[in-house]
């Protein structure tokens, strides 16, 4: 007895990846991909505890780096290069 084709599939009766891919992008949830939203006060309180935390992993490096110079002047040169 002969095949018949039927349009995405193939001969074995398959489903053809077009047809999967044409499904899954038709059946696909939108709202998967959308993102967290925040207003503008919550986004400005966010950068200000951002910034303070990079103030303070600035000044904690500083302070590293003066220590390493006062307790080897020697190695001031390799130390700033750092």
């Amino acid at each position: 007895m002969g095949l018949i084709a039927v349009p995405g599939q193939d001969a074995a009766g398959d489903v053809a990846p077009q047809a999967a891919l044409a499904d899954n992008i038709q059946n696909f949830d939108l709202s998967d991909l959308k993102a967290p939203t925040y207003s503008a006060e919550d986004s400005r309180q966010r950068l200000e505890i951002d910034l303070e935390r990079i103030k303070k992993e600035l000044k904690t490096l500083v302070t590293q780096k003066v220590k390493e110079l006062t307790a080897n002047p020697g190695m001031a040169e390799i130390i700033n290069e750092t």
